[in-house]
């Protein structure tokens, strides 16, 4: 019976005169192999669980001439649209008495605990002082007013001051009480939290400086 050429090349490779010997061996050898591949796919399988199973991928609004994006980076356009719609929506009252407590609780994600026990201390001393039921507000960009580059101090890694205007419109029944444009120093934060809490992966740190109001021909 002629030999395996296979085993012919392992014997010579092998140190045994004895063929059995020879291939003991090698059978060691392949559960060595086997071990070791063993071994590469557990750590395959433990660094693809421990791996991030989402990126944040930060588009710029405006491409027209070109960005360079990388995973997990925010553009100063985005942080300020971000940041923008989030007080905006902090800002909207139907009835204070009632709305700005419920804007609180349901930004609890967009929101720095430093900044969230500010704003709760906020609610409270605004409701002391009766200034809050039955009041209406409503805060939007005021006319012409859009994102420019001076509007967004980058102050460290993932840390901005954003220069927000917003006209504030309130009501206490059919009188109007309050109508000026307020300029806001936000601060604001990555905050990679719950991804499905907080898909912008950014949290308002409340006011970096005092508010103050914005004249007419003034500031913008």
């Amino acid at each position: 019976m002629p030999r395996d050429p296979v085993i012919d090349r392992i014997a010579r490779l092998l140190p045994f005169e004895a063929e059995s010997d020879n291939l003991r061996a090698w059978i060691r050898i392949q559960f060595r192999i086997m071990a070791l591949m063993a071994l590469l796919l557990v750590l395959a399988v433990v660094g693809w669980m421990s791996a991030q199973q989402r990126l944040l991928i930060d588009i710029p609004p405006d491409l027209r001439y070109g960005a360079t994006v990388r995973p997990g980076e925010h553009s100063p356009q985005n942080v300020f649209s971000t940041s923008a719609y989030l007080w905006q929506y902090l800002n909207r009252w139907d009835d204070g008495e009632k709305d700005y407590s419920a804007r609180i609780f349901e930004l609890s994600a967009f929101l720095t605990p430093q900044c969230h026990a500010w704003l709760e201390k906020d609610q409270v001393e605004r409701q002391r002082k009766g200034e809050l039921q039955g009041r209406r507000r409503v805060a939007s960009p005021p006319p012409g007013w859009h994102y420019r580059d001076d509007l967004v101090e980058i102050l460290g890694h993932g840390v901005w001051r954003i220069h927000l205007n917003m006209q504030i419109v309130e009501n206490v029944g059919r009188t109007e009480v309050k109508n000026l444009v307020v300029r806001y120093p936000l601060r604001v934060v990555a905050y990679d939290v719950d991804r499905d809490a907080n898909p912008w992966a950014l949290a308002i740190d409340c006011l970096d400086g005092e508010a103050r109001e914005v004249r007419p021909g003034g500031d913008s």
